[in-house]
């Protein structure tokens, strides 16, 4: 799915942002990428390990949860290194480098689970997520260079690469906190739902007129919603915006998905239980939102499901 942006930068308050927002526009990356998505969809064809690595059993995206330990392991690393370049300490230096070290091994999960995040995004997302993890892998040479300096006995050397690799690995998590949330990557797309749609019920549509798995797009008030009769003859009111990327629910299949009547999303294949809206395939880590059904005359009827206190 292809998104064109286009920014007015003038007088920006954010040049750093903006910055990142260019990244966007490299074209030039697109080969690139469509290589490096078929091959992270042919090394990772599970769907169940996918979703593990998505983080579906969370809730929440697993990939910042692991950057944490690279991330974490090697800025205690630097602290140690700036320390030990003006107080040298054979202690101080062999933590350090037992950090780094752990950091770096705990690059490879944690790179593995934002590949396969990245591969189900927009292509503009892509291009900013490419330069994210070049970034990164440059961080984890200029460390392993480090560790490979101070295994020949140059101590200084290694510090100072290892230094190079904590900084680069600062830009990478600049570059992946912005598209995470300047970009919505991992954001839950119908977070507002419950803020937005009535509360009290609404007239939708004649039951007749709904045929079993055919979605149907409605209206709950100001809110875009999809309907779809299931095979117990109940009805189902969803959000008709997937809470993954945004995708058009209503334009995707009925299907049955590990033993469970759901709705597909056209997009990126994210499937939500019809009967509780629940995710049951990701990418999508974010429950669907999800409407009280009534049928009134005929009719039915639909009211959104409220978050305490919304």
């Amino acid at each position: 799915m292809t998104t064109t942006t286009s920014t007015d930068r003038s007088g920006s308050a954010s040049p750093i942002g903006d910055w990142i927002d260019r990244l966007s526009e490299l074209t030039v990356l697109d080969p690139v990428a469509e290589k490096v998505r078929d091959l992270v969809h042919r090394a990772v064809p599970s769907p169940a390990l996918r979703d593990v690595l998505h983080g579906v059993p969370l809730g929440h995206p697993a990939h910042p949860v692991m950057a944490m330990v690279p991330i974490g392991t090697w800025l205690s690393s630097a602290v140690l290194d700036v320390v030990d370049s003006v107080a040298p300490s054979p202690a101080r230096t062999s933590v350090s480098v037992l950090l780094a070290g752990i950091g770096a091994v705990a690059v490879a999960p944690t790179a593995t689970a934002g590949l396969v995040d990245w591969a189900d995004l927009h292509s503009d997302q892509q291009r900013i997520g490419l330069v994210h993890a070049a970034t990164n892998e440059v961080a984890l040479v200029l460390v392993g260079v480090g560790l490979v300096q101070h295994a020949r006995g140059r101590q200084a050397s290694g510090r100072r690469w290892r230094l190079a690799g904590v900084l680069t690995s600062s830009l990478g998590a600049v570059i992946g906190g912005h598209l995470a949330t300047r970009w919505a990557v991992g954001a839950n797309h119908v977070e507002d739902v419950p803020h937005r749609a009535p509360q009290d019920w609404q007239p939708m549509m004649p039951l007749v007129e709904l045929v079993a798995g055919a979605p149907v797009r409605g209206r709950c008030g100001d809110v875009d919603v999809v309907l779809v009769r299931r095979r117990d003859g109940e009805v189902t009111v969803l959000a008709d915006r997937c809470a993954h990327l945004g995708g058009p629910l209503h334009q995707g299949p009925v299907e049955t998905v590990r033993g469970r009547e759901c709705i597909v999303c056209p997009w990126h294949g994210s499937a939500f239980e019809l009967e509780s809206g629940s995710v049951v395939r990701g990418p999508s880590v974010a429950h669907q939102a999800r409407f009280d059904v009534r049928v009134v005359d005929g009719v039915v009827q639909a009211r959104v499901v409220t978050v305490p206190e919304a």
